[in-house]
This record gives structure tokens, C-alpha cells and sequence, in this order.
């Protein structure tokens, strides 16, 4: 690896102001496309080439140690759970959401479960 250049405060500046960004602001989306067709380094991908790609479930575990790969295709988050709730718009009074949300977070949820224990004893007409 070869050494790393430093630049001064001054350096930096100089560069910015070689980059005519009005320029780069005018050009239409056809000679965009046709200057990173010409970049050897573009990421764009022909039709054949895309037929060829797999998903990364299928080659990350021949390029990485198993271990590495189940790690990159962890599923981040939360996990999903089999019931999930629905999601509505409810009307409710405003010392019914002042108390609930006083109570700190997860106060949507402790408004389903009151519901949920209500239900328990009444039949909704």
C-alpha cells in the first residue's frame, strides 16, 4: 500500500473549485448515463451480467466463513412475530392518551391489553 498524501486547509480548497459543479448540474441524464458507461470502474450491469448475479444467500457462505456469512444475513431488527398487530386510527379522549403515555413507552400496547382484558368480561354490542 503506498503512504497516505496529506493535504492542507488551502489544498482542499483549491480542489473544491476545480469541480464546476454547474456543469455537472446542466448535464441531462443521457450523457450522465453515457459517462459512467465509459467509466471502467461503473457499477452498471449489462443483461447478460444480470442474469448471472445470485442472492447473496447463495454465495456469501463460498466467499466468507460460515460464522461471517450467517452474520451478514441476519435479519436485523426485531423478530417477527407469528400474530401481528393491525394497525387503525382510533379517536380516543385526551386523558385517555395523557394517562397511557405517562406512563412511559409501550403505552400503545398497555391501551391493547386494557382493551384485550376489557373484552374478557363484555361483549361489544
Amino acid at each position: 500500500m503506498g503512504k497516505t498524501k496529506r493535504y492542507t486547509a488551502e489544498e482542499l480548497k483549491s480542489a473544491q473549485s476545480m469541480t464546476d459543479l454547474g456543469k455537472i448540474d446542466s448535464l441531462t441524464d443521457e450523457e450522465i448515463t453515457q459517462a459512467t458507461l465509459k467509466d471502467p470502474d461503473s457499477g452498471i450491469l449489462t443483461d447478460a451480467e444480470w442474469k448471472g448475479t445470485r442472492p447473496a444467500s447463495e454465495v456469501l457462505s463460498q466467499i466468507f466463513p460460515k460464522s461471517v456469512a450467517d452474520s451478514l444475513l441476519k435479519q436485523r431488527g426485531r423478530p417477527r412475530k407469528e400474530v401481528t398487530k393491525q394497525a387503525v386510527s382510533i379517536r380516543l379522549s385526551p386523558e385517555v392518551i395523557e394517562t397511557f403515555k405517562s406512563s412511559g413507552n409501550g403505552w400503545q400496547t398497555r391501551i391493547d391489553e386494557a382493551l384485550k382484558d376489557w373484552l374478557k368480561t363484555h361483549h361489544p354490542a
